[in-house]
C-alpha cells in the first residue's frame, strides 16, 4: 500500500496506536511522506535511537524522556529493581503491571515517588503488553541499570509445563494422561466453534466437575465466525479476547482458547502466554491456525513488535 498521501502526523499516529513510539527518517522519505511541516508546527520532534535518526510525536518523545529521568534518577541512587511477577514488599514501592502502563503513566507514578523510598518495577515480559505506546518493562530490562529478579511461581501439571515451553518459544505437546492440557485441531473456523459449544456444555463439566460460570472462552479477534461475537452466540460460558483477559487480571479454572484460521495474522507467543496465565486448572487449545500456530511461538514473541528509545535513552544516562 501506497503512504504517500499520508502526513507525517498520521503515520506517526498509526505507529503509535501499533506501539510504535518513533519511525526512522529513512522509513518516512523512502515513502515520499512529508514531515517537515509537522516538524515545523512542533506535532513532531527528531529524536535518536541507537544511532538511527526518526521522528516522534511531541508528546511521546516528551514522555519518554520524562520517564527515562525518573528510571534514571532512582537507579543511579541504587533504589530501583525489576521483579518478573507480582512480588510483595514491605520495604519497596511495587509498581505491578509495567508491561501493559503507559509512559506517562509510569511517569506519574514514579514522580510521586518519596525521595527515599525504593521502588520495583514488576511485570511479566512474556504476557501481552497493553495497547499503548512503548516497552517500558523490555526496555529497563535491555538498559541493564536495574537487577532483575524473577519472581514468578511456577504452575503444576500439564499447564505449567505448557507455561514453561510457551516462555521459551517452544509449543509442548503435552502428555494425554493429564487432562489439564488438551490440544483440538479443527478444519476450519466453523468446527472451532461448534468443538467450543461442546467442551463447555459437556466435556468439561464431566471431566473436571465445573460449570459453565467457571469457564472462560478466549479469541484473540472480536469479528469473525471465530471470534468473540459468533462465540458469545453459540456457548453459555463468559467469551472475552485474550487481550481483555489479561488487562482484567483475571483466572478461571479452565480457559477454553479458540484460534480460528482467520486469526494467523495476530497470533503471538505472548498472546498463548497470556492465555495460559488466565488458567487455573486446565486450558482446552482449540485451533484451526494450522502450523502457524507452532511459528508464533516460535518466531514471534509479541505482536506488534515495540519500537522505543526508553533503552538508548537510559543506556546513555
Amino acid at each position: 500500500m501506497k503512504t504517500s498521501a499520508l502526513s507525517a502526523e498520521l503515520l506517526l499516529q498509526r505507529a503509535a496506536r501499533d506501539g510504535h513510539t518513533w519511525l526512522p527518517l529513512g522509513v518516512l522519505e523512502a515513502a515520499s511522506v512529508p514531515w517537515r511541516e509537522e516538524v515545523a508546527r512542533g506535532v513532531l520532534v527528531a529524536v535518536t535511537c541507537r544511532g538511527l535518526e526518526g521522528l516522534a510525536l511531541d508528546d511521546i518523545a516528551t514522555a519518554e524522556e520524562a520517564l527515562a529521568d525518573e528510571i534514571g534518577g532512582l537507579a543511579a541512587e541504587g533504589r530501583l529493581a525489576v521483579a518478573y511477577g507480582r512480588p510483595q514488599s514491605e520495604l519497596a514501592q511495587v509498581v505491578p503491571d509495567v508491561e501493559r502502563r503507559s509512559l506517562t503513566e509510569l511517569a506519574a507514578v514514579l514522580q510521586a515517588v518519596p525521595d527515599d523510598a525504593r521502588v520495583i518495577l514488576a511485570g511479566d515480559n512474556d504476557a501481552l503488553q497493553g495497547g499503548v505506546a512503548g516497552a517500558v518493562l523490555r526496555d529497563v530490562v535491555a538498559s541493564g541499570v536495574a537487577p532483575v529478579h524473577d519472581t514468578r511461581s511456577a504452575s503444576e501439571g500439564a499447564v505449567g509445563m505448557v507455561l514453561a515451553a510457551l516462555r521459551r518459544g517452544e509449543l509442548a505437546q503435552p502428555d494425554p494422561a493429564d487432562h489439564g492440557v488438551v490440544v483440538v485441531p479443527c478444519t476450519d473456523d466453523a468446527e472451532v466453534v461448534h468443538r467450543a459449544g461442546q467442551l463447555v456444555s459437556t466435556s468439561l463439566p464431566r471431566t473436571f466437575d465445573v460449570s459453565s460460570r467457571d469457564v472462560a472462552v478466549l479469541a484473540p479477534l472480536r469479528r469473525g465466525l471465530g471470534g468473540v461475537s459468533s462465540l458469545g452466540e453459540r456457548t453459555p460460558a463468559e467469551v472475552l479476547t485474550v487481550h481483555e483477559a489479561a488487562e482484567s487480571g483475571r483466572t478461571w479454572p479452565a480457559v477454553v482458547l479458540c484460534l480460528p484460521g482467520e486469526a494467523s495474522g495476530v497470533l503471538s507467543r505472548a498472546l498463548l502466554v497470556s492465555a495460559f496465565l488466565a488458567a487455573e486448572r486446565h486450558v482446552s487449545v482449540v485451533t484451526a491456525a494450522g502450523a502457524e500456530l507452532t511459528r508464533a511461538v516460535r518466531e514471534v514473541p509479541h505482536r506488534p513488535e515495540r519500537r522505543s528509545r526508553l533503552a538508548a535513552l537510559l543506556s546513555s544516562g
